[in-house]
């Protein structure tokens, strides 16, 4: 009988792990999937203590964050983040940083592979030079204007614990396509986009395409490709556009900018050469 019964149990874990050597990696992506969505709930609940800024007199610092990978390994990375004095754009410093990011990347999930180790990363210059802390951190992405109003943008800055807002170069399809855009809800963004674009002058206007209103259609530096400007956590949409209008000489500002070039002149440095 004890004998049966061992048999039995040894074929149940068998067959056990049999469905986990096959299924291992969809197990592993809906955890991650659901972790993610789990924090972001609390994220959009305002659990997380941020130093929240409501008007650009509270801004004297700028920083801009920004990750460029290895041309032969997507995972080998370098994230830059820079540091500018406000409103006189004067440079204050620039500190980058090496890492091996094995996390996935997984469609609307960006946050998984990037949000911890570039929060980590902020957190640790900010720990030796508490002098250079900014008051608004610019993230190259999304923030609210999200699938799940709550990208990477939002989820840096509530781990930082610092005002953040998503700076997006291409427009995130990923939202219309869940609010079951039509061919009249693509026809107003082209209209919307082309409007900015027309614009003498850099500027804004909103995206009421879809409501509510999450994101800035936005002109840069005299640029006539927009960008797309999104509140992260703890800013208001238009306080967040007008701030990153307020920082630009070129279609991307300027605290992104410095961090892109720098990053990816790394990336060149030390696994691309």
């Amino acid at each position: 009988m004890m004998i049966s019964l061992y048999n039995a149990v040894g074929v149940l874990f068998c067959y056990l792990w049999l469905i986990v050597l096959v299924f291992d990696d969809d197990i592993g992506v809906a955890y991650k999937k659901k972790h993610c969505e789990l924090v972001e709930g609390f994220i959009k609940a305002g659990h997380y203590p941020i130093q929240a800024v409501e008007s650009l007199e509270e801004v004297e610092v700028v920083g801009g964050i920004d990750i460029s990978s290895s041309k032969n390994s997507n995972d080998f990375v370098v994230m830059a983040f820079s540091v500018f004095e406000y409103p006189s754009m004067r440079p204050l410093a620039i500190f980058d940083d090496i890492a091996v990011i094995t996390e996935p990347y997984i469609t609307d999930y960006l946050a998984i592979r990037e949000a911890a180790p570039v929060a980590e990363f902020v957190n640790r210059v900010l720990a030796e030079h508490p002098h250079l802390r900014p008051d608004v951190i610019l993230c190259d992405g999304n923030g609210q204007f999200h699938i799940r109003r709550c990208g990477l943008a939002c989820h840096i800055g509530a781990l930082t614990g610092i005002a953040t807002v998503g700076v997006a170069k291409n427009l995130n399809l990923s939202l219309l396509k869940a609010a079951g855009a039509d061919d009249d809800v693509l026809k107003a963004t082209d209209k919307l986009i082309a409007n900015v674009s027309s614009q003498s002058s850099d500027g804004y206007i909103p995206f009421d395409v879809i409501l509510p209103v999450l994101m800035n259609v936005t002109r840069l530096g005299g640029s006539r490709v927009p960008v797309y400007v999104s509140a992260g956590y703890g800013i208001e949409l238009d306080l967040a556009t007008t701030l990153v209008i307020s920082t630009a000489k070129n279609r991307i500002c300027e605290p992104i900018r410095s961090a892109d070039l720098h990053s990816r002149e790394k990336v060149r440095e030390y696994f691309d050469n």
